[in-house]
């Protein structure tokens, strides 16, 4: 859930006046909302297990009005990270996550002391639940602002490091780099770990991020999902069993985890394409280019545009 949901919340609730909570906090109904919180809540980029928070606000002991929660669950918030779950989630699991999310409140703190955490408890229905993946040990770094060129002799366009790092990861950005992978700790499981990429070329690191699509490491192919009813899954392999094939699905950001069940797969091809969105290059000016390979060279002063053209 997104960055915006507990301000949405209270500016929603101020306006409306002090609201009593609507959805009667049933202790089946809550477990099953807190198993639905756990799949698709409670990772550390989201609100935390348990609601404790995480790169998402807290929502433990908030006064939280069912009404505003159930808009915001099914809506989302355009332009932040969270995401609209109105096709996710039935009429009776959005009612189940309210139930738990008000079970959260201060005035029914009571009611969560049974009501089980993302690791206690096996959640119910994985197969057809989606899950934020992009997790981070701490805070990331801050947003930036308008690149600001470096020159160095010459008169030649140099990187700079620590703008790139920011860049990297960039809170503000549901896209940026550390959504999808890690360095140092830090970021996302979908694509490779980056801590180790400094061993590489400056060249070698500009052309991944304009070009992806040139060399995929088979880890991290995109599979293209047929499922016996016709249905098309896309997305990088994040694990799979005799029983099912779990991906990460990158045509959403930050990317879900799905689960698709072994008996209902007709086919599974391998695409040539990456997940990793290939318009980096148009995307970003040639200085934040060079920030982010910098950064990623590990490389105090900077890498100029004449080393990876």
């Amino acid at each position: 859930m997104g960055v915006s949901l507990l301000l949405t919340i209270c500016l929603l609730s101020k306006a409306r006046g002090e609201l009593q909570p609507q959805i009667p906090a049933d202790r089946g109904q809550t477990q099953e909302g807190a198993a639905l919180f756990a799949l698709n809540c409670a990772s550390t980029y989201c609100h935390g297990e348990g609601g404790k928070g995480g790169g998402a606000p807290g929502l433990r002991d908030r006064s939280l009005a069912p009404e505003d929660l159930r808009h915001l669950i099914l809506a989302g918030i355009p332009g932040t990270a969270m995401p609209s779950f109105g096709s996710r989630f039935s009429s009776s699991e959005t009612d189940d996550l309210v139930a738990y999310l008000v079970s959260l409140s201060s005035r029914q703190s009571g009611v969560n002391d049974a009501v089980p955490s993302a690791g206690t408890r096996q959640p119910p229905r994985e197969s057809t639940r989606a899950v934020p993946e992009a997790e981070s040990n701490s805070t990331a770094g801050p947003t930036i602002g308008p690149p600001t060129g470096r020159v160095g002799s010459g008169g030649a366009l140099v990187g700079e490091a620590e703008a790139g790092r920011s860049l990297f990861f960039d809170s503000a950005a549901i896209d940026s780099c550390r959504v999808c992978h890690t360095f140092e700790g830090r970021g996302g499981k979908v694509g490779p770990d980056l801590t180790q990429v400094r061993a590489k070329s400056a060249r070698e690191i500009f052309e991944s991020i304009i070009n992806p699509s040139a060399k995929i490491d088979s880890n991290y192919s995109t599979l293209n999902v047929t499922t016996r009813d016709g249905r098309r899954q896309a997305g990088v392999r994040r694990d799979e069993s005799e029983e099912r094939l779990r991906l990460f699905d990158t045509s959403t950001m930050p990317p879900v985890s799905r689960a698709i069940p072994r008996t209902e797969i007709l086919s599974i091809e391998r695409s040539l394409r990456s997940a990793m969105p290939d318009d980096f290059g148009t995307r970003f000016s040639e200085k934040q280019l060079l920030d982010l390979v910098s950064f990623l060279k590990a490389s105090r002063q900077g890498v100029t545009l004449e080393e990876v053209k």
